[in-house]
């Protein structure tokens, strides 16, 4: 099968129609990531092997971004050397293929009928429900790479048409019709039997519905036993429950009497308590009376003594500040004078920078004016360059002269008219004329005409194509013709070349070659003059001449504004107008120099004097805030001390003396002792009065609600029991008829397994044999990629394929040792693949040409090895139609006959 074109419509990204022509050799899909390369190359997967009625997610991925738009592709191709077309639209599902006869496209079928004709043309298989895979493309499965998956994996069996393919092209036969109808018998009735992969039994077989049954049965019988056993357990736990509640009836009696007898204990109890917690509030009243007491004697004694010490601390702080207040004025005088002294030295320092200002001012202005004469004679010298150039413009443009291309066209012409006419003389008719006496006439050579003359003993050569025609006078005339056709055909060449000549050349108004070449070496020179001169003009202005004239005047600006800054009486003024700048300049810059050392002199002692200021007022500050301290401190004391005495004051407003309250603590303090030795008692007793009689009372009403519970628990449990118990008796079957349908299935289960052993053993024979056919099925394709693997590596590996006809390990030559290909590194891996589909479509193009289709096969192919992989690409493109996809166009730009495709829209 070939492609010819591919046009797609509402596809993806390609909303607008798009159309691609492809040849029947190698063709290079180019462009960068996004561009949809593998879109068009997925769209012939999905067009052949995707039926126009799917819903799958794949197919309304296909619809474009953000619209309802339904995808539509057209694919013709060759099959056979029969044209056909098939167009499919998704979404609103449409299906046609069309064969290409008499001069129009003729409809072959629609629908359901054309998805599954394109089938059997092609080869393959549509798929039952969801989206196509590999093992459903016929032989596009090995020779259509995926993108992505330059391998074929492991657990993916090449299908059946494709090792159907290999057998009939090299003769294999596997198996007779006859053995092919048995084998396919014992694999339909093992496939009745077990699951192909695991080998389970099926579920719809016969055997597995035994064992189901007997498993079944199986249960039901355990689960009798089990009732069986569950009622005996019953029975036995209804008559141990009834004991039980018969035993605990009477318990509850003695229980609730005993509960009588314990409530006048309760009431002599209660009252002990009552009368122990009003003692002991009487104990809390009369303690918090005498610790009040004994805390108010203790803080009217504290705060007399804090009074007396805080009178004490102020008088030494007072003599304190005042020192200190004497201190601060010396600091004060002394930091006005060293204010005064930085007074007048920042005055002289401010008159100084003002003349260093103006000096570099001045300085500034000289500079623009020495770079503003500069700046001049630039313009001046770029004016003289574009007056050259004009001039040379005006000169080239006035040139009439071809170009390199017209020359060489011109000059090709002129070689085939000489070559031509050199033949056409060579093949012409000569005339060779000797007179023995003087002789004239006329000579006519083909459609000219000339006079002659040839005195006595002279000899005259004369050339002719196809015609010559001589009147000698007064002799007579001799017409001579020449027969030869290639002399006509020569001849009407050689007017056709100088017809087009004079076409060529007529724009030059000349058609002397050497003249033509001087003018075209004219312009060149002149063409290169002007550029020399753009380049020095480019080199003189840097951004242009507009910007120089520009900075022309904003220097002319910039020196006026400079000078206009300095004052009329400042001695460099004299300077503006003075042509001898450098001079200006010397002197100016000397000037800055001094000012800028004497502006550093002053600066220095303006340093010292204010470190030497800032460490007065330091000193001054810590004074400052040494007397701001003692202030603070005095007056926290003196609010200390009013605080004290108010708590004082508060402290004795009852009027009471220290000595009527000490006297008060002694008498509180006898009472609280006679209290507390009767609280004693009353807690000594606690036990025998309070907790053993609530206890006792306690554990009797909690054992009268125990025995209450767990009589109407049993009471309970005994009603259910019963009513299970009779429930169970209702429901209960007989086990003998499940036993016996029981061992008549089991004798059916051992003769079913004894009949699938037979025929699993007859279906891995039947694989055995097949698979040792298959094997050699894998002798050409191996034998073929290992040739192309020796071009393309040496003789470093031998590739074998395993019983699947792929892949799957290396003989290395370096240690003589097999080697997984997957152990390879991935470029050497994705390189034995791409030679694989290379080699296997040659093999299957014995009959027609196939498709290839690689998507970037080489893109871990290192330069070393690129050449010869893409000669082994270019020579299989002989046999088979070579679809690669590429983002670097760049490697395959050496193949000669690739047609390349570009994704540009």
């Amino acid at each position: 099968m070939i492609i010819k074109k591919i046009y797609l419509e509402n596809w993806k990204i390609f909303r607008n129609p798009f159309e691609r022509d492809f040849t029947e050799g190698l063709n290079i899909i180019y462009g960068p990531n996004e561009s949809g390369k593998t879109t068009l190359i997925d769209s012939i997967r999905t067009i052949f092997f995707s039926k126009h009625t799917s819903q799958s997610e794949k197919i309304k991925s296909l619809i474009p971004w953000g619209s309802s738009l339904s995808p539509g592709a057209t694919i013709t191709f060759s099959h056979h050397d029969e044209l056909y077309r098939i167009t499919k639209k998704f979404v609103s599902s449409r299906s046609l293929i069309e064969k290409f006869a008499g001069g129009s496209w003729e409809r072959v079928a629609e629908g359901d009928r054309a998805d599954n004709e394109i089938i059997k043309l092609i080869g393959g298989k549509l798929p039952s429900r969801g989206d196509s895979k590999p093992e459903l493309w016929g032989l596009g499965q090995t020779l259509w790479m995926v993108q992505g998956q330059p391998i074929i994996e492991k657990e993916q069996s090449l299908n059946e048409e494709t090792i159907s393919s290999i057998q009939k092209l090299i003769g294999a036969v596997v198996e007779t019709d006859i053995e092919k109808k048995l084998f396919n018998q014992i694999m339909a009735q093992f496939l009745d039997i077990y699951t192909e992969k695991r080998r389970d039994f099926r579920k719809d077989s016969k055997v597995f519905i035994v064992k189901e049954r007997i498993d079944t049965l199986e249960k039901e019988k355990d689960e009798l036993d089990q009732k069986r056993v569950e009622k005996e357990n019953l029975i036995r736990d209804i008559e141990d429950k009834e004991i039980l509640l018969q035993k605990k009836k009477p318990g509850l009696t003695a229980a609730l009497q005993e509960k009588d007898e314990l409530k006048s204990k309760i009431n002599l109890a209660h009252e002990h308590r009552l009368n122990r917690e009003k003692l002991n509030e009487e104990v809390k009243r009369i303690s918090s009376e005498y610790k009040y007491l004994t805390n108010q004697i203790g803080e009217i004694q504290n705060n007399e003594n804090h009074i007396k010490e805080i009178e004490l601390n102020n008088e030494k702080l007072i003599k304190e500040k005042m020192l200190s207040e004497e201190d601060l004025e010396k600091l004060l005088e002394e930091i006005e004078t060293f204010k005064q002294n930085l007074k007048d030295l920042t005055e002289i320092y401010e008159q100084k920078e003002s003349e260093h200002r103006y000096t570099r001012t001045a300085h500034i202005a000289i500079q623009e004016e020495i770079e503003l004469k500069e700046k001049e004679e630039r313009l001046k010298k770029v004016n003289n360059l574009e007056q050259e150039k004009l001039e040379k413009r005006k000169k080239l443009e006035s040139l009439k002269a071809p170009s390199q291309k017209d020359l060489n066209i011109i000059e090709d012409y002129y070689r085939k008219i000489h070559d031509t006419q050199t033949k056409l003389d060579g093949l012409g008719l000569k005339i060779k004329a000797s007179a023995q006496t003087n002789i004239s006439g006329t000579i006519h050579l083909d459609d000219k005409r000339f006079e002659f003359e040839i005195k006595k003993g002279k000899k005259k050569d004369w050339i002719s194509h196809e015609v010559a025609r001589i009147s000698i006078d007064k002799v007579g005339e001799i017409e001579i013709m020449s027969g030869s056709e290639d002399v006509k055909e020569m001849k009407k060449q050689l007017e056709e070349l100088e017809i087009e000549f004079e076409k060529i050349t007529a724009p030059y108004e000349t058609k002397a070659i050497e003249e033509l070449r001087d003018r075209f070496h004219q312009k060149n020179e002149l063409d290169n003059h002007i550029k020399r001169l753009e380049n020095e003009i480019k080199g003189q202005t840097k951004n242009g001449k507009e910007i120089l004239i520009g900075e022309i005047a904003e220097h002319k600006k910039r020196i006026e504004s400079d000078w206009s800054k300095i004052p009329e009486n400042f001695d460099l003024i004299k300077y503006a107008g003075n042509e001898d700048k450098i001079q200006a300049k010397e002197i100016s810059a000397k000037k800055i120099n001094e000012l800028e050392k004497e502006l550093e002199a002053y600066k220095d002692k303006e340093k010292n004097l204010k470190k030497e200021l800032e460490e007065l007022n330091n000193k001054k500050d810590a004074v400052q805030s040494k007397i701001r301290d003692f202030e603070k401190i005095l007056h926290g004391n003196n609010e200390r001390k009013s605080a004290l005495q108010n708590s004082l004051e508060n402290l004795q407003k009852d009027g009471f003396t220290l000595k009527e309250r000490e006297e008060k603590l002694n008498d509180i303090s006898i009472e609280l002792d006679r209290k507390e030795r009767a609280l004693q008692k009353y807690t000594e007793d606690i036990e025998e009065m309070e907790n053993q009689p609530e206890k006792a009372f306690a554990e009797c009403e909690n054992k009268i609600r125990r025995l209450d519970q767990d009589i109407h628990q049993l009471e309970k449990d005994l009603a259910e029991k019963n009513g299970k118990l009779n429930s169970m008796l209702v429901s209960f079957k007989d086990t003998n008829r499940i036993e016996e349908e029981l061992f008549f299935l089991k004798e059916e289960e051992k003769r079913l397994e004894v009949e699938a052993s037979a025929l699993e053993l007859l279906y891995d024979l039947i694989k055995y044999y097949r698979t040792k056919s298959v094997e050699s099925l894998s002798d050409p394709v191996k034998k073929m990629v290992n040739e192309d693997l020796k071009r393309l590596l040496g003789i470093k590996y031998a590739v074998h394929l395993d019983e699947g006809i792929k892949p799957i390990s290396v003989t290395s030559s370096s240690w003589g040792t097999v080697i997984p290909i997957e152990n390879l590194s991935f470029g050497t891996e994705e390189q034995i693949w791409y030679l694989f589909r290379l080699a296997l479509g040659r093999l299957l193009s014995h009959e027609e040409r196939q498709l290839v289709v690689l998507d970037d096969p080489l893109a871990n192919t290192d330069a070393s090895r690129l050449h010869r992989a893409l000669q082994i690409l270019e020579d299989a493109a002989n046999q088979l139609q070579i679809i690669v996809v590429t983002c670097d166009v760049d490697k395959y730009n050496w193949l000669s006959n690739a047609n390349y495709i570009t994704m540009e829209k």
